[in-house]
């Protein structure tokens, strides 16, 4: 058994994790056998985890550091939809994360935009409704309102009026126009393109039942 993680007792872990302007996270893998410095190609520090699970699976056969950090480091996405930026004139960004969503990927893709801005650039998250929660929906919904407004998000657009992301939007709530509420999809690429701004950083997602691709397609057609 080989135990992983990031504290200081695990076989395998990683240490000096940071997150670039293009969300990509680096780290250092130590392993039993030594360690490598491993720069990710999937954005999200929250593939940190990821990477150790895998390199503690790899090191358990035999394979050496230097050879582990090149196989992660060669990885490639292989869904749409999971975390995907593209770029558009006047240094737009629109992230299509709206494959899937739950607390914590919306937990790790609020963070992973809000390091990528670096406090340089303004951000606008569009956040739908997390389907498939069996209980508390609205406290697991208002979390992530809570989360987006500490983290300072620039604006946070909430799409549908079910109670999942009207507990969002009222735990996000501030004075300042923070918090703009649409009924559907169209409503919400209309409102961002009203909003959008020069060098802005655009994180699209929900649940896939929502269908929120389609506003980042949309935003992407709009700046391209």
């Amino acid at each position: 058994m080989v135990f992983h993680g990031t504290g200081g007792d695990a076989a395998v872990r990683a240490s000096g994790v940071t997150v670039d302007a293009g969300g990509h996270a680096s780290c250092t893998l130590h392993a039993p056998s030594g360690d490598a410095r491993v720069r990710l190609p999937l954005p999200g520090e929250h593939q940190v985890a990821n990477a150790v699970a895998a390199a503690s699976a790899a090191t358990a056969a035999g394979v050496a550091p230097d050879r582990i950090a090149a196989a992660l480091e060669a990885a490639v996405p292989r869904s749409p939809g999971r975390f995907r930026p593209s770029e558009g004139p006047d240094g737009v960004t629109i992230i299509d994360d709206a494959y899937n969503a739950n607390p914590v990927s919306m937990r790790a893709a609020l963070r992973t935009m809000t390091a990528m801005a670096a406090g340089r650039r303004r951000t606008i998250a569009v956040l739908g409704e997390m389907t498939g929660q069996a209980a508390g929906t609205a406290g697991r919904h208002a979390d992530v309102g809570a989360l987006a407004a500490g983290l300072g998000v620039s604006i946070l657009v909430v799409v549908g009026d079910g109670e999942g992301p009207e507990a969002l939007a009222a735990a996000a709530r501030r004075a300042d126009g923070f918090v703009h509420s649409v009924p559907d999809r169209t409503a919400a690429a209309d409102r961002v393109r009203g909003l959008l701004r020069p060098d802005d950083l655009v994180l699209v997602k929900a649940s896939s039942e929502v269908g929120l691709s389609a506003v980042a397609a949309a935003l992407g057609r709009r700046t391209a």
